[in-house]
């Protein structure tokens, strides 16, 4: 097994141009950035997309909303929507809008039968 060389390791690194560390460092500062705001963008995101559908027209089976692929992440379904889709009902599960399809996307969570109120 080979012993990692600290010192070769250090000498290497200072080859590396400045501009190439700085970049590196604010590439990862931009995604700490990005992460942190997460929760505000997908709570945008699932507002708008609770807007659509509250105005756009479903299809329904068993007073659930048939799922159709949306055209754009504000047609997305939000966190908590139910939808059916081939002959199951599935919901969405993830913090953020689920733009993929029941089944594929894992966003979507199957409901099972004994699960569904009954009427």
């Amino acid at each position: 097994m080979a012993v990692f060389d600290f010192d070769a390791w250090a000498e290497a690194t200072k080859k590396i141009p400045r501009e190439y560390i700085a970049a590196a460092l604010n590439a990862v500062v931009d995604r700490k950035k990005a992460i942190d705001l997460e929760p505000q963008v997908f709570a945008q995101r699932n507002e708008a997309a609770k807007i659509y559908h509250s105005a756009a027209p479903h299809e329904e089976h068993d007073g659930v909303i048939v799922w159709v692929d949306p055209i754009a992440d504000f047609a997305a379904y939000p966190t908590g929507f139910e939808v059916t889709h081939l002959g199951k009902r599935w919901a969405n599960i993830s913090q953020d809008v689920a733009t993929g399809e029941p089944g594929v996307d894992e966003a979507w969570q199957e409901i099972e039968p004994e699960e569904v109120p009954s009427e």
